[in-house]
């Protein structure tokens, strides 16, 4: 489960011309509810300001009924930043690929992103045959 240290605080994005993406304006705290062998256990995680996203990652073909920001902002950064990260949340502590698709389901429900929505967007990320990380032992 993923809790947000301070729910009230919407991430804030602007869109940079330069670099053709999304910045975050400010820290983003989050707290993952993730297996720490033998059990599990909530780890904080903060996503510095300054980290460049593309929030949801729309095909452009289905942008002019999905928009590529909303209610699940904030889950999109979190799953944009574990998988540039490749699951690594802290020295010693990575979580998989699916993993890190669960984390960023449970933010959409946290935000209370409709259910359909979380659905489909959750499906999208986990069947996506274009997802660009190295799968040296990251599945």
């Amino acid at each position: 489960m993923t809790k947000h240290s301070d729910p009230q605080k919407e991430p804030r994005v602007y869109w940079s011309i330069k670099g053709d993406c999304w910045v975050l304006d400010h820290d983003l705290c989050c707290s993952l509810y993730v297996e720490t062998e033998p059990e599990y256990e909530y780890v904080d995680l903060v996503i510095p300001s300054g980290y460049k996203t593309n929030l949801a990652s729309v095909p452009f073909f289905l942008r002019p009924i999905v928009a590529m920001y909303g209610r699940y902002n904030r889950a999109a950064i979190l799953h944009d930043w574990l998988y540039e990260h490749h699951g690594h949340i802290r020295e010693g502590l990575q979580i998989s690929r699916s993993a890190c698709d669960r984390e960023f389901f449970e933010a959409m429900a946290n935000d209370a992103v409709p259910v359909w929505q979380a659905v489909s967007f959750w499906a999208a990320v986990r069947s996506n045959p274009f997802n660009f990380y190295p799968l040296k032992k990251w599945e």
